[in-house]
């Protein structure tokens, strides 16, 4: 009885731990789980001569879909985002919700043309979602950097794919750049 309590206790804890580093409504992982993982990707890059990426994404005036369609829309928003993330990205990246309407993907082993590609592709498939009955399209803008070459530790590198977060957001939404390289929508007639 004691080593079925055992198990049971076990099982739990586990339970316990992954429920800490998943954000619940999203059922990616949390800002916790991405900052364990860029910590593991920092020292794994460091210790062979390896280049990744950082990508911050951001809603597009998802506060005005929210005003507009209300919270419930949103909530769906963003569980339709995560999963077009999760389907886009590869296998071996790692997407989380960093907050709010801001996701993280973690691309290892990618220099900066093909984050670039990864996170074009990630935009696109944001933006071919159909608007559900009860809200409308959303649109993404991305921000990217890549380790070493625009930083060498976790804080720095997250600040330059966040600083070009907000290139993209201020040079007009929907588009990702990333260090001198930003990608524009292609136009639609």
């Amino acid at each position: 009885e004691i080593a079925t309590l055992g198990v049971a206790f076990n099982r739990m804890a586990d339970e316990l731990k992954a429920r800490a580093r998943t954000d619940e409504l999203t059922a990616l992982p949390n800002f916790r789980a991405f900052r364990e993982r860029i910590d593991a990707e920092l020292e794994r890059a460091d210790r062979y001569p390896e280049r990744f990426g950082v990508l911050v994404l951001d809603l597009d005036r998802f506060k005005k879909y929210n005003d507009t369609y209300g919270h419930s829309a949103g909530n769906d928003a963003l569980r339709r985002v995560s999963q077009s993330i999760r389907e886009t990205i590869r296998a071996v990246d790692f997407a989380a919700r960093y907050g709010g309407e801001e996701f993280a993907v973690i691309v290892p082993q990618v220099d900066r043309a093909a984050l670039v590609a990864i996170a074009e592709r990630v935009r696109a498939s944001i933006e071919s979602l159909p608007a559900p009955a009860d809200g409308a399209k959303v649109t993404v803008s991305i921000g990217a950097a890549t380790y070493p070459d625009d930083a060498r530790d976790r804080d720095t590198l997250f600040q330059a794919a966040d600083a070009r977060l907000y290139e993209a957001k201020e040079g007009g939404r929907n588009r990702v750049v990333a260090g001198g390289v930003s990608r524009e929508p292609p136009l639609t007639l």
